[in-house]
């Protein structure tokens, strides 16, 4: 660690804060390569690139070294191992696309849904609650992947103001997501900092999750009780057959696995100190071992034929709304994009009747020319999280989609680019640590508790990470204080602050405690006041976008910011109560 700031800490921070500007807003910088055609080459500032090349400015600078960038891969086995994160990540992220694909949660969702009847009110409440339990037992991506489609559809024939359901259903899934270790990515980097485990994460974060909801409900109730409809339209027609479930076993096997793998996580570390990615990965590879008997061995035509009806369905829901804009330019007019659409309806249909066993009208035509539309690069790539540009194009099928359509629908959407980002944050923050950064924001935080006291520096530690997410996204927000709380300079500097009490080792460790809790908080509520607060919302809102429903930046925060400021203080004082009943000094 440098004594003292340098230039190269300086032109550290500058990296660091161009890295994140590029990963909140993308952009797609022209090179003068031709392509042919009037096309160049496109180089892409994002979230899955920018890291990396900060990454190797800083290596070209010499502002960090070799060491550095080892560090951000490896980690440390006392630490933070960054490698293990993005390794648990992937491997539920491939259990629960793998329910997903079945149909499962959408199905769930639907029956839920109806369970509200016409009553928009009831229908208010079991959205609320849905999104709260299946980001329980998920995690809140899938939750926004799943029911943010189905409100759209649901209430898109009708014209019924979605905006309260759509709403209140996102900032449940970021609470709730709190209350598990595996609900959020940064739960999982701050709980793996301080070698909490899955047992007792869930035993600190749960009443705080539960007091939070309850709150966030009451004040959705108020904030957005005029925009909820009195009464709801039934659902269009074909909802029941397009919400059913493709593979009734195939969804009992996984939801069997995914219920295993968490109780092992809960069982297992009571027995034994077992890292919790070596718990995970074997049960992510018991499904994909499964898809693959599915794929290879189980009715591979029908399979075949589900997936790539599935996928037609959500494509065309996922992008029409985008596609008369990326492709005005490019010489297909509008007509020529709906008479498209409406040829590929038609060859679902027939799809549709193949799969069942039924036959089509002879007089319904089907074009035996097939093109979809689809998503360059997304994140993932079947409902598109980054902010990229999508394109008309005409379909094509790999090996893979041929030989494992299952496996391969799963495998495009996962979170590839969470990859190069994570990696890239993880060295980045390395280098603010190793150039002085992380040391002063220790200090800096460590006098927070203003003389040892875990109620300021709960409560401050709490405002300023919910408010850092809004301004470096929630995921490189944890990488960062999750260092900071570990540095030796917060110990020191607290130390320093409170005297050579024969207590001070408790006071350390309680006050660097209260704020590893209160990041948790704020890693999950600060993704509830703006859309790149947290990846889950880059991904929501431009799923909206995408389905022509705008709920604009400005819109959203004025509405959360009547809400979020309030949970955020009832979940704090629950966290503070906690440690006061554990016999903590608040």
């Amino acid at each position: 660690m440098a004594d003292s700031l340098t230039a190269h800490s300086w032109v550290t921070l500058t990296c660091f804060a161009i890295v994140i500007l590029f990963c909140i807003y993308p952009l797609q910088l022209p090179l003068l390569i031709p392509l042919g055609r009037g096309r160049t080459w496109r180089v892409s500032l994002d979230l899955a690139t920018t890291p990396v090349l900060g990454v190797l400015f800083l290596l070209a600078t010499t502002s960090i070294s070799g060491q550095v960038v080892a560090d951000g891969f490896v980690g440390s086995p006392e630490g933070i191992q960054p490698f293990s994160v993005v390794i648990l990540v992937f491997a539920l992220a491939y259990i629960c696309i793998s329910i997903d694909v079945t149909g499962f949660f959408e199905y769930v969702a639907f029956k839920v849904a109806l369970r509200g009847g016409s009553n928009g009110k009831r229908l208010f409440l079991y959205l609320f609650l849905l999104s709260t339990v299946m980001t329980i037992f998920t995690s809140n991506d899938v939750v926004v992947l799943t029911v943010t489609p189905i409100v759209c559809y649901l209430t898109e024939d009708s014209k019924t103001d979605r905006t309260a359901y759509l709403m209140s259903t996102f900032l449940a899934c970021n609470i709730a997501s709190m209350a598990l270790y595996i609900g959020n990515p940064t739960n999982i980097v701050v709980a793996q900092a301080f070698d909490i485990n899955f047992i007792q994460y869930s035993a600190w974060m749960i009443l705080p999750t539960a007091a939070s909801l309850a709150i966030a409900y009451i004040m959705c109730w108020f904030v957005l009780k005029s925009e909820i409809p009195t009464e709801i339209p039934p659902p269009p027609p074909d909802a029941e057959y397009r919400y059913r479930i493709r593979r009734k076993w195939g969804a009992a096997i996984g939801c069997c696995v995914l219920l295993i793998c968490l109780t092992a996580l809960m069982v297992v570390p009571i027995f034994s100190h077992v890292p919790v990615w070596q718990l995970t990965l074997p049960f992510a590879v018991v499904m994909i071992i499964k898809d693959v008997i599915l794929d290879m061995w189980v009715d591979p035509k029908r399979t075949s034929g589900e997936i790539h009806v599935a996928n037609v369905e959500k494509g065309n829901q996922t992008n029409q709304g985008s596609a008369e804009e990326l492709v005005g330019g490019q010489g297909v007019s509008t007509t020529d994009i709906h008479e498209t659409m409406e040829m590929e309806e038609r060859r679902i249909s027939k799809s549709h009747a193949e799969i069942d066993g039924d036959e089509l009208p002879s007089k319904m035509g089907v074009d035996e020319e097939v093109i979809e539309l689809r998503p360059v690069a997304s994140f993932p790539p079947d409902e598109s999280a980054s902010v990229r540009s999508g394109r008309f194009t005409p379909k094509s099928k790999s090996r893979i989609d041929r030989v494992l359509p299952i496996v391969a629908q799963i495998t495009r959407r996962l979170p590839w680019d969470l990859v190069p980002f994570s990696f890239g944050m993880f060295m980045l923050c390395e280098a603010l640590s190793a150039n002085g950064w992380v040391a002063l924001l220790a200090q800096a935080m460590a006098r927070t508790s203003i003389g040892g006291h875990m109620v300021p520096i709960v409560f401050l530690t709490g405002i300023i990470t919910t408010v850092a997410c809004n301004i470096m996204n929630n995921l490189p927000m944890a990488i960062l204080f999750a260092r900071v709380f570990a540095h030796p300079d917060f110990a020191s500097t607290v130390q320093g602050t409170i005297g050579s009490a024969a207590d001070s080792d408790f006071t350390i460790n309680s006050l660097r405690r209260g704020g590893m809790f209160a990041l948790i908080v704020g890693s999950n509520l600060g993704a509830n006041l703006t859309f790149i607060g947290s990846l889950a919302g880059l991904m929501w809102s431009d799923l909206l976008r995408k389905r022509s429903v705008i709920i604009s930046q400005g819109r959203f925060f004025k509405q959360c910011l009547l809400i979020t400021p309030i949970v955020l203080v009832g979940s704090l004082a629950v966290l503070i109560a906690e440690f006061a009943v554990q016999g903590y000094y608040v």
